[in-house]
């Protein structure tokens, strides 16, 4: 079981990757990074695997140049939901799955918005 410290020293540097991510959606929108139609079935294939940390970092670097896929944004929601649930399954206490929450809603907002 993972301590409260690690677990928080992990969220931090998922918040630190997501504000690197969001500080670049700018320069790469004007760059216009190309859509890989494979990244989010090869992420979903990860994740079924319990690679999560691999899909969620493949992800993460994705992004970063290629903001518009829609369905990459969706697997990393659902990574954030899947690091909350985990995260209430192994802890009691104040819910500090919160920052993943936000996380997930953030991604999923993105998909959705991107969907239409």
């Amino acid at each position: 079981m993972l301590g409260v410290a690690s677990l928080r020293s992990g969220v931090v540097r998922g918040l630190g990757a997501l504000l690197s991510l969001l500080a670049t959606v700018a320069p790469a929108a004007a760059q216009g990074g190309a859509i890989d139609p494979q990244m989010a079935p090869r992420a979903s294939a990860l994740i079924r695997q319990g690679e999560r940390r691999v899909a969620s970092d493949m992800l993460g670097r994705y992004l970063a140049i290629a903001q518009e896929d829609g369905r990459a944004w969706l697997q990393m929601g659902r990574i954030y939901l899947l690091d909350a649930r985990d995260w209430h399954a192994h802890h009691a206490g104040e819910p500090d799955a919160a920052l993943y929450l936000e996380f997930a809603a953030a991604s999923l907002d993105m998909a959705g918005h991107l969907a239409r």
